[in-house]
Parts: structure tokens; sequence; C-alpha cells
């Protein structure tokens, strides 16, 4: 067997995959926020709030809010399935193939963000309630796709869109006696999510027209940051590059 070895190291490679997924969480953060204080009171990534706040509209008769929720769930599920399908994988996969994965649905996704961008400008970022369940629909589309590829991508433990799961575990094992250091991955994605709703908040306060540029940027760096990664990938000492995940085998 062929020794095998990296073109960089392994701690470079984390760093890069762990700042795409910062970014990403920036970009959920910044649209949740833009969902919920322009677009009916409903969230792009956070499903659980908007199947509470359907639970709501439909025992209030709101029908209004209840629409609302209901979009974002149909689409945030039409999401996911796309974007399982694209990841083409129900499970983790390592190396070129993962990354390569990743990008098609990040593309698709920033798709989505744009269109969501240009129906903000048309609305001048004041959209009627007709105009707002189609922007939360695009924007709960394209966190759908960016939660479903997380998953199979990088595994069921690391996500941008979900984040009472990463809290919990975070809780649970400082209660444990594990150490703080052992945590900080999930406590910095649950910072970034934070930092994009603040910042898409602020924006879409004070300078209403530019706020889907928070989440639009973040999503782009994560697509640039991103394809550093393409760089990790194995070679055999002396030879070329090995292929990715049984590629070249046929």
């Amino acid at each position: 067997m062929e020794d095998v070895r990296l073109t960089h190291s392994k701690a470079p490679g984390s760093r890069t995959r762990h700042a795409t997924v910062l970014l990403l969480a920036v970009t959920s953060g910044a649209l949740d926020a833009l969902g919920f204080l322009g677009l009916g009171g409903v969230f792009a990534s956070v499903m659980t709030g908007n199947l509470v706040l359907l639970g709501l509209g439909a025992g209030t008769r709101n029908g209004r809010l209840a629409d609302h929720a209901a979009v974002a769930i149909a689409a945030y599920v039409l999401g996911v399935a796309v974007g399982a399908r694209l990841a083409g994988s129900a499970h983790p996969t390592t190396g070129l193939a993962r990354t390569e994965r990743l990008h098609v649905v990040a593309s698709v996704e920033l798709i989505l963000v744009v269109g969501f961008t240009v129906g903000w400008e048309v609305t001048r970022g004041i959209p009627s309630s007709a105009a707002q369940l189609v922007l939360i629909a695009l924007a709960a589309a394209a966190m759908g796709l960016q939660g479903s590829a997380i998953r199979a991508t990088m595994g069921s433990d690391v996500s941008t869109t979900y984040l009472t799961g990463t809290l919990t575990g975070i809780v649970a094992a400082l209660a444990g006696g594990r150490p703080v250091r052992d945590q900080w991955r999930g406590a910095t994605v649950l910072l970034a999510a934070l930092a994009g709703a603040g910042l898409g908040g602020l924006v879409l306060t004070e300078w209403v027209r530019w706020a889907p540029v928070v989440p639009g940027a973040a999503l782009v760096g994560a697509i640039v940051v991103g394809r550093r990664l393409g760089v990790q990938v194995e070679t055999p000492a002396g030879g070329s590059p090995l292929a990715p995940d049984g590629a070249g085998n046929g």
C-alpha cells in the first residue's frame, strides 16, 4: 500500500473548513433576521420556530402568520430535498468529492440568494404581503439547501441552520466536566449566527435596501474560502493526486 500524505497539513484544512462553516452560519443568521423583521415575522432557517408560529397562527386565526410560516416550512423542506440530491450522499464524504458537492449546492444557494436580493430591491425593501411570501420561500429554500449539504458532506454533528442542538451539546458537555476548549468550534458557530443576525438587523433598520448584502456577502465569502479546500487532496508520496471517493475506477 502506498504511503499517503496531504498537500497541506490537516490543521490548515480544518481551519479553512471551519471558516467556511462560520460564514455559512452568518448567512443563516442574517436571513433569519431579515425574515423575522421584514418578511412577516417568520424565520428562514429556524423551522422549530416556524412550526410554533404555524400553530400559533392557526390557533389565533391569524391567517397571515400561518401562511408565512407554512410557506417557509414548505420551501425549507423542498430545499433540503434538493440539497440532499445534489450532495449525492446520505453520509459524510471525504476529500475533494466532499468539497465539490458542497460547492455545487452552495452555488445553487447563491442563485436563490441573488433572486432574493433582486426581489428585495424591486420592492425597495418594503415588500407587500404577496411579495413577502415569495421572498421567504427563496430564503427558506436556500437555508434548506445549505442545511442538507452541510449534513451530507460534514456530518450530523455540524450545522449552520439548526443550532439548538449545538447549544444543548455545549452546555451538556460543560456540565459533564469536559474542557471548555473542546467546545470552541460549536461556540464560534453560535456566535457567527448571532453576529449575522445582529448585522442583518442593523443594516435592515438603518439602510433597508442594503439588507440582503449581509447574507449575500457572507455566502460569497463562504464559497471563496471553501474553494481553498480543493487543495486538500490526498497525494501519493511521489505521485499524482489520488482520485477522490473512488473516482477513476471506471
